[in-house]
């Protein structure tokens, strides 16, 4: 397990709040949520964004 996991475990928490913030997004953030390494969520949180 990478040490990244932790700090994504995190981030995931709070997109389970900000995800109604971003109609339309709904696959991009089913992405995010099952993303393993932070340079693979980054990528995601910038198309989302």
């Amino acid at each position: 397990m990478s040490p990244d996991i932790n700090v994504l475990f995190k981030m995931r928490e709070l997109w389970t709040y900000w995800q109604m913030l971003f109609d339309g997004k709904e696959r991009d953030i089913k992405h995010l949520m099952k993303a393993r390494k932070y340079a693979e969520y980054e990528d995601i949180v910038n198309k989302i964004l």
